[in-house]
């Protein structure tokens, strides 16, 4: 059969979509092709430029086809309203409390902060945070914050003495230009 004996009886905004189609048109013996299935899916910006993927069908099944596709859309219409009253809340099913996630963060941030410093100075702002805030935490929560905080100031204090200035820990020359005998130092 040629290809100008096809014809497009629906089009999908993802391949996915008509791919699936297509399969419960094939199960019945109704030759398909999906067109622009590709496209929509790699690129979905694109599927309103290329008209969406098209589902074809030969002519002479173009009727049947399109019965059968809207009984599938029905049916699937049907799922999804069954299917709603399935579905959560996100807000009524949290498991973690905001200051859960914050202390989490902290750790991950200082833990991570070993290899990148700047994730010290992130971690170091939520324990602000949560200390400002005055919020109440459990005990595994004020553990985390410790175990975060003793971190951030392990790591700091050792870029701190290890980027300080030489010639500032250095002792002054007493006036007259001498070293104090225990300071000596070859010049």
């Amino acid at each position: 059969m040629a290809s100008q004996d096809f014809i497009t009886i629906a089009t999908f905004s993802t391949g996915l979509e008509a791919q699936c189609a297509a399969a419960q048109l094939e199960a019945g013996s109704i030759p398909t092709c999906v067109l622009n299935g590709e496209i929509v899916d790699a690129a979905w910006f694109l599927g309103g430029a290329v008209g969406g993927a098209q589902l074809q069908v030969p002519k002479d099944d173009a009727e049947e086809a399109r019965r059968l596709v809207e009984q599938m859309r029905a049916s699937a219409v049907a799922a999804g309203d069954e299917a709603e009253g399935d579905e959560f809340d996100v807000e009524d099913r949290a498991t973690e409390s905001e200051s859960n996630v914050t202390v989490r963060r902290a750790l991950r941030a200082a833990a991570i902060g070993l290899l990148f410093l700047s994730l010290q100075f992130y971690s170091l702002y939520l324990i602000g945070k949560l200390i400002i805030s005055r919020v109440s935490l459990d005990r595994g929560q004020r553990k985390k914050l410790a175990l975060a905080a003793v971190l951030d100031c392990c790591v700091l204090t050792f870029v701190l003495l290890y980027f300080w200035p030489r010639h500032y820990m250095s002792v002054a020359p007493l006036p007259g230009g001498e070293m104090p005998e225990a300071m000596e130092v070859e010049r």
